[in-house]
């Protein structure tokens, strides 16, 4: 189990360091590389919104959801909009996407449906 763990949660966290790093030099190819993981997460978000702990696990039995990833993922979206604020000219609808999807990936887990699933429940 901890080694399908490895594969998934580096993700978000390199998220943060792809950004760190451009903050750091404003070398763009590191923005536009932010942005392309942000889109992989994103697209790669299950119909549900759960973010598993594992994209690639199989659906039965039920994956278990990975808060930290999903809130790791979320700061960094709300990095990426504030990079993405501080160009000039702004990328507005950069800034609108990336904001209104960090609050939409920890959104599911605050979900009384999410919780009632049985395989959630004691």
């Amino acid at each position: 189990m901890t080694e399908r763990l490895l594969i998934y949660l580096p993700h978000p966290v390199s998220l943060l360091a792809v950004l760190v790093v451009y903050r750091r030099t404003q070398l763009i190819r590191y923005l536009d590389t932010a942005r392309r993981m942000a889109s992989y997460f994103l697209n790669n978000i299950p119909a549900d919104g759960v973010i598993p702990w594992d994209f690639n696990a199989p659906l039965v039995p039920a994956r278990p959801a990975d808060t930290a990833a999903a809130m790791i993922a979320a700061n960094g979206l709300v990095l990426l909009a504030q990079q993405e604020q501080r160009i000039i000219p702004t990328n507005e609808s950069a800034v609108s996407y990336y904001l209104n999807a960090a609050i939409q990936v920890p959104f599911p887990l605050s979900s009384l449906q999410y919780y009632m699933r049985s395989e959630h429940c004691l």
